[in-house]
């Protein structure tokens, strides 16, 4: 049993009991079950031989609190083993193309008849019934199909056009797809557990990174077909803090901050703690008139360019705080893991890796009043077979 901290007392995790076994491999099924072990869940890890397929320094994020075990699914009796396994199991997280485990002999339709109580989760990369389904769920072939990019000017080579025309599609460098492919996923499978509660049954749950993409669509809008009046949809909050003018500026100190003033209340706002109230009288404070002329617009960026100038970013950031208006200074990661704020918050945590010894990490999303949850180290790999 996992036990989390109340104060000075130990206390079982939310999910105490819950027995999972994560066959995922790379970023989204490994990480949907690292956020049930997170919480107190016995999962146990599953690695072909060799070792896991993400070869990444990451690994010691997504894979810890959970035991280990090494399993040629190749071999009948490394399957019979792994039948086991999720014989005893609540839940098992999977991470194949659609139609893997069922050539395995491990597929949901076989294990959830074998026990109608398993919550069986596939996040594949596109649905068993997707005319993409043999493809690999690659985080950019994930991007690709779902549009999550922006346009860029940069040619493909130098003074080489892009080929079809147009500007070359600019992906972004988060793993999109696969981080909210595995937040869906745990969700889902909560859900699943509510309903098992509920009626004594389980089910299978597929969450296709594909399809979890259009979870975080912000504007309906802009799809086609899609039944909202585009041409009466509000302005975006970028565009509202671009009129008030809402951007990036550098500082006295080569920092960066981002100021945006969405809301029309916000420039009266962060005038009056900025100390510039007298810019009202040249109509820089007034969204409306800057819309109805925009030479204003021009000069409010040069006064603000101007402005943040004056001092460092941190002092910025909290003049902006004083005000109420969203303004924040540039932050590294690096910054961020080492600022006493996420430490003392649990936003960043300390892990002693076995591989890696003292390693600083996400700490856990998630603030639980009774049941906290408590992030433990990965285990060594095939560390626990003897146990298992």
């Amino acid at each position: 049993m996992m036990e989390c901290m109340q104060g000075d007392a130990p206390q079982p995790c939310a999910l105490d009991g819950l027995r999972v076994v994560d066959f995922g491999q790379w970023l989204a099924g490994p990480l949907a079950a690292m956020l049930l072990a997170d919480h107190g869940a016995d999962v146990v890890r599953v690695d072909p031989p060799g070792g896991r397929r993400w070869d990444s320094p990451a690994d010691a994020i997504v894979n810890r609190g959970k035991r280990s075990i090494v399993l040629d699914l190749r071999t009948s009796a490394d399957r019979r083993v792994a039948r086991e396994l999720i014989a005893r199991a609540d839940v098992v997280v999977e991470s194949f193309r659609p139609g893997v485990m069922d050539r395995l002999g491990l597929g949901p339709r076989a294990m959830t008849a074998a026990d109608p109580r398993l919550v069986y989760c596939s996040i594949p990369g596109f649905a068993h019934d997707d005319p993409r389904a043999a493809l690999a769920g690659w985080e950019e072939i994930v991007a690709a199909a779902t549009g999550v990019y922006t346009p860029s000017d940069v040619p493909l080579a130098d003074h080489a056009p892009t080929p079809g025309g147009g500007d070359r599609p600019a992906y972004s460098p988060v793993t999109l797809a696969s981080n909210v492919g595995a937040f869906v996923a745990a969700t889902s499978i909560g859900a699943a557990l509510v309903a098992r509660e509920r009626d004594g049954l389980g089910q299978a749950v597929e969450v296709a990174l594909h399809d979890a993409m259009f979870e975080v669509v912000t504007n309906p809008a802009t799809l086609p077909d899609s039944g909202f009046p585009a041409a009466d949809h509000p302005r975006s909050d970028v565009q509202r803090a671009a009129l008030s003018g809402g951007g990036t500026y550098r500082c006295a100190d080569g920092r960066w901050i981002d100021f945006w003033p969405t809301r029309g209340k916000f420039m009266p706002w962060f005038a009056a703690e900025a100390g510039i109230e007298d810019w009202a009288d040249d109509g820089l404070l007034d969204r409306a008139r800057i819309v109805a002329s925009p030479e204003l617009l021009v000069e409010l960026r040069r006064r603000l360019a101007e402005l943040f100038l004056t001092r460092p970013a941190l002092e910025w950031e909290q003049v902006g705080g004083r005000a109420g208006v969203p303004l924040a200074m540039h932050r590294s990661l690096a910054e961020w893991v080492g600022h006493e704020h996420a430490r003392a918050s649990g936003a960043i945590v300390a892990v002693d890796d076995p591989e890696l010894g003292r390693t600083w990490q996400p700490g856990v999303a998630v603030t639980m009043s009774r049941t906290p949850a408590a992030p433990s180290p990965r285990r060594p790999l095939d560390g626990d077979r003897e146990a298992i």
